[in-house]
């Protein structure tokens, strides 16, 4: 499940933010992955 809803993440922050995605996918990427484990 967590894969699911991180691709799905990525191509709403690539989609918002395109290039500038980048930078805060990474910062929301390790938010997630420490989320994700917590969550779960």
């Amino acid at each position: 499940d967590g894969r699911i809803d991180y691709n799905e993440f990525v191509a709403m922050m690539t989609k918002g933010n395109g290039g500038l995605g980048r930078r805060t996918m990474r910062n929301s990427l390790n938010m997630s992955m420490r989320d994700a484990p917590g969550a779960h």
